[in-house]
């Protein structure tokens, strides 16, 4: 008999049936029923006594409580529960609303339920298999012909339901086999809401979650079937059509696959839409779905090629596209005409917009002519978010003019199928759209010869030249002339309304935040759906307005129409590239091209990829007394700079700053000649500025730069001093003077010392071949001789703590040195979040609660001196000092250190002592060990060389997130836990079920550390 003593808590075994549930199904996902570890939860906690899952979750348990219960769980996994069977092959309780995909593909349920597809503990363990050892099936989630509707016309799918029955074997406290009966309850969900954006969604769940494949899903060969169930459940959930096929010219209406794990020629041409979308340009094979190109071919060959990687984390993507359909369809009355619309002119989800492709319109063969109202819901948001505008902009309604069809039955102008009457170059892929201008430019005022006067706007005083913004777009529309029937003015300001959403700096995008709903990190969000708010980055990125501006020697046919001049000069003051094809991440181009006299022809890029975040939450528990009043603050941040410390959050900040300046379009980034200056001023003036500027960090006393390191290829010498740096005292002004004949890359690194503290900055220098222009020559130079060119960008910035401090303060000095490499953005926030909870983690956004759940928190502007704690026998914790500011309070430190943790996968640690252990005391700390931030140092290296390497890779998302902690890089702190043996473990958990750590009492006991027993 087995021994089990020290877990069996109760004296009985309960052999009645055994319910569990799976209430985490997604919509746009295959659902893992795991019963083998279902099973194995409900009976250890009936061996422990232990309420049900529902009553006492995991998360709400005590250490001790999760430790009994994930020792008596592994035990019940590996050696006492077998043979599971779904009730002799019966599919009563499955119903409509899933499939259960079986082992050979067989499309009969019923035999389905006799053998399940299985897979392993490890999702690439597939062969030799079975469902009975396993326990583990995969269903479908049905998406029917009305709910695909539903979410290409902007909706969401109620929730789907099953239940099955099944039995298996379990060993009694006789240490005998015996068979017991269970139900699981299986839901999956959509959704919890469509908010004024379709692609606003929950940041960690939009529906569905991101999936790997075992191999390849290649049309017409043997795959497997759980890799091709995700690809078509995930393209079904997204609305992709099987574009193209059965004959378009006489079937232009959408056309559908199966999801039933056979990957045929429909599901194929379903992915090449979808490839094609999200590597979408307005220009040459990649704005056409029939002309292929590589990674956009509708197959998956490998799952480590580029191209092919890059398919399957878009189809895993927070962001991914959905394919909708603008507006919907309408069946017309018996009493209405014949050619009465067929699709409605309206959306209540697109205020302002009116609907001009009906299916009114015929060809002279017959065929239905405006029908393109097709698209992504890129485009679906962009055009919802038009109506946040600035209100002299969408006073009158838009009018959309089209996009793609149903199936290309009329829109490809190239390489089109037999039949196809072909409209349009670049519609095909639903990124690029049609703006009417009729209702301000009449027909006789578009065409060339009867066109009135030119409107006069190049005299304009335009501000901000060559870049977007409000100011000066509303200066160059109030000195166009807007006249009846020739409204140039009103129609380009139609156009801003939709450009200037997608614009940070200048432009309405942060207007949009406030309509954010699906998740607290409005940012995110708007970066997912709009790009990142920059010209170059942001989801226009290129408009044709106006007609030919000659006649077509080819042909008989005047074909000069009004091109528009004014309003193709007035978007290129505003930085619009004139007469040259869109471009992927650079400036938005403008062009005049044949017919397009009616209407702005509006290309959109792709925004950058997101992936799907993970969500933690740390909780309190025993809190005392609830009423406590919350400290007065705001971040660690805004009380550093109130007490004028140079706190390292600062000095990751300048560093960005830093960068930013020395970066910027205007001088210095550029600057041609022989010599640059170091930081356009100097590196002092840097520091300096972007301290009283931009922190509210006065330098007062003595501001020093010195020469760390000269260049291995040209030298930097000093030519004078700064006294832009007042009150502080001028500093110096550096120039780098490459060496003769030297073209390639050059590094430098300048000290500075403000208020006595350091600063170390390393410059990346390039020269290269003159070719940025003349606008930077100094006065009176020789151009000719003037070939290079020098770029100057700041690499890296260390902050150098004093090194006279205590030695727990020279552990933290090796993180100053390595953060500013791996760390990028992290929002951090305070909410009043649920009672108990301490922080919530959602990806990179971290939550923390008001007053630490009634405790009130300890913010530490001297982390690395630990003067208000006491060491105790273990090294990595500390107590609070009676009486000090720590006493009695939860240390932020700890707690940002945990849930760093969480948003880099890591699960909770059964040491109740270590920083992600799932206990917390008032007035403790924890932190890594000496130890633990030596191996760091080696792990971030090695981080930092993946990450260079993974950047060169078609986009590949950063595999660590690149977390701050008051600028100390602890974004590998949590990936080190000790194992039994007391060696260091890296360890990585990408579970995404939210997580929860319980706080102890908050009253200490033997709070003073006297010798005491135990």
């Amino acid at each position: 008999m087995k021994d089990n003593v020290g877990l069996v808590a109760g004296t009985f075994f309960d052999d009645g049936p055994v319910v569990v549930n799976v209430n985490d199904g997604r919509m746009g996902d295959v659902v893992e029923v795991d019963l083998k570890k279902l099973v194995a939860d409900v009976i250890a906690r009936e061996r422990l006594v232990f309420p049900t899952a529902a009553d006492l979750p995991e998360s709400a348990m005590t250490a001790a409580q999760q430790s009994s219960l994930i020792a008596a769980r592994e035990i019940i996994l590996n050696n006492e529960v077998q043979n599971f069977d779904l009730a002799g092959g019966t599919t009563n309780g499955i119903g409509s609303d899933f499939n259960l995909i079986d082992a050979n593909n067989n499309p009969s349920k019923e035999k389905a339920f006799f053998d399940p597809y299985t897979r392993g503990g490890k999702d690439s363990d597939m062969t030799g298999l079975n469902f009975k050892d396993t326990g583990r099936m995969y269903l479908v989630p049905t998406i029917t012909s009305t709910d695909e509707t539903s979410l290409r016309n902007g909706g969401k799918i109620t929730d789907k339901h099953a239940t099955l029955i099944f039995r298996f074997q379990v060993k009694n406290i006789l240490d005998l086999w015996e068979w017991r009966t269970g139900a699981v309850n299986v839901t999956a969900k959509d959704i919890p809401a469509v908010q004024t954006f379709f692609g606003d969604r929950p940041l960690d769940n939009p529906g569905y979650s991101a999936f790997k494949l075992s191999g390849a899903v290649v049309a017409n060969q043997k795959n497997d079937w759980l890799d091709v169930y995700r690809v078509e459940q995930r393209l079904k959930y997204l609305g992709f059509p099987a574009m193209g096929t059965n004959n378009p010219a006489a079937n232009n209406t959408l056309q559908e696959f199966k999801v039933n794990g056979t990957f045929a020629d429909e599901e194929k041409a379903a992915l090449q839409l979808f490839e094609k979308v999200v590597r979408y340009q307005g220009s040459g094979s990649k704005a056409r779905f029939l002309v292929p190109f590589a990674g956009a071919d509708g197959m998956i060959e490998s799952v480590t090629k580029t191209e092919d990687k890059n398919t399957i984390d878009w189809l895993s993507a927070y962001n991914a596209p959905h394919w909708m359909q603008f507006f919907a369809s309408r069946t017309p009355s018996s009493s209405e005409p014949a050619n009465a619309p067929i699709f409605e002119s309206s959306n209540n989800q697109l205020n302002g917009w009116n609907n001009q492709q009906l299916g009114t319109t015929r060809t002279a063969h017959g065929d239905l002519k405006n029908v393109e109202l097709y698209g992504t819901s890129w485009m679906f948001d962009l055009m919802a978010a038009k109506q946040f505008a600035p209100t002299a902009w969408v006073q009158n309604d838009s009018t959309f003019m089209g996009s793609v069809d149903a199936n290309l039955g009329v829109t490809p102008d190239q390489n089109a199928p037999s039949g196809v009457i072909g409209m349009h170059n670049t519609h095909d892929l639903g990124m690029a759209m049609d703006l009417d201008v009729s209702h301000y430019v009449f027909p006789e005022n578009q065409s060339y010869i009867n066109n009135t006067a030119r409107q006069i706007v190049v005299n304009a005083p335009v501000v901000n030249r060559g870049h977007w913004s409000i100011a000066d777009a509303q200066t160059l529309l109030d000195t166009m002339i807007n006249v009846p029937k020739n409204s140039q003015g009103l129609a380009l300001a139609d156009f801003f309304s939709l450009y200037t959403v997608t614009q940070k700096a200048g432009g309405s995008r942060d207007t949009l935040a406030s309509h954010i709903k699906g998740s607290t990190n409005q940012e995110g969000v708007l970066n997912a759906l709009f790009g990142d708010g920059t010209q170059e980055n942001g989801l226009i990125n290129g408009v044709i307005i106006g007609g030919n501006s000659i006649d077509n020697p080819a042909t008989a046919v005047d074909e000069r129409r009004n091109t528009y001049p004014d309003m193709r000069y007035a978007l290129n003051q505003l930085g619009f590239r004139m007469g040259v094809i869109p471009q992927d991440n650079t400036m938005p181009s403008v062009q005049n091209l044949k017919a397009h006299q009616t209407h702005f022809h509006i290309y959109l890029q792709p925004p950058k990829r997101e992936g799907i975040h993970t969500t933690n939450a740390l909780m309190a528990a025993d809190v005392g007394n609830t009423n406590v009043p919350v400290t007065s603050f705001d971040t660690p941040m805004l009380l550093a700079a109130a007490t004028n410390t140079i706190t390292p959050e600062i000095v990751r900040k300048i560093n960005k700053a830093l960068i930013d300046t020395c970066t910027a379009s205007e001088n210095p980034s550029y600057v041609t000649g022989h010599k640059a200056f170091l930081g356009g001023l100097s590196p002092g003036f840097s520091v300096v500025n972007a301290l009283n500027v931009r922190y509210g960090v006065a330098a007062t006393g003595s501001v020093k730069a010195a020469i760390i390191q000269q260049p291995a290829h040209g030298k930097i010498a000093m030519i004078g001093l700064d006294d832009q740096t007042y009150p502080a005292t001028p500093t110096e002004v550096f120039e780098y003077t490459p060496e003769k004949g030297f073209l390639g890359n050059d590094k430098a690194v300048i000290e500075v010392t403000v208020n006595g503290q350091k600063f170390r900055i390393s410059y990346v220098i390039k020269v290269v071949h003159g070719d940025f222009g003349n606008a930077c020559i100094p006065a009176g130079e020789d151009q000719g001789a003037l070939t290079p060119d020098v770029q100057i960008a700041v690499e890296d910035m260390q902050f150098l703590q004093d090194t006279n401090a205590p030695e727990v303060a020279t552990s933290w000095q090796s993180l100053f040195a390595l953060n500013e490499q791996l760390l990028n953005s992290i929002n951090l926030s305070f909410a009043d979040l649920p009672a108990g909870a301490l922080g919530q983690t959602t990806g990179s956004s971290i939550t923390l609660d008001t007053n630490a759940a009634g405790n009130n928190w300890f913010i530490d502007t001297t982390p690395g001196l630990n003067e208000e704690y006491l060491p105790t026998s273990n090294p990595n914790e500390w107590v609070a000092k009676a009486g000090s500011a720590a006493a009695g309070k939860m240390d932020m430190l700890t707690v940002l250190l945990h849930e760093y943790g969480h948003a880099l996968g890591i699960d909770h640690n059964a040491d109740a002592h270590d920083y992600m252990g799932t206990t917390l005391t008032a007035g403790v700390r924890r932190l890594p060990t000496p130890d633990e931030m030596a191996l760091m140092q080696h792990l971030i290296a090695q981080a930092k060389s993946g990450l260079a390497s993974s950047n060169t890779q078609d986009n590949v998302p950063n595999p660590f997130p690149t977390l701050p902690l008051g600028g100390m890089s602890l974004a590998f702190a949590g990936l080190l836990q000790r194992n039994r043996y007391g060696s260091l473990n890296a360890v990585l958990n990408n579970s995404t079920l939210t997580q929860y750590a319980v706080a102890a009492n908050s009253t200490l006991t033997n709070g003073s550390l006297n010798n005491g027993n135990g």
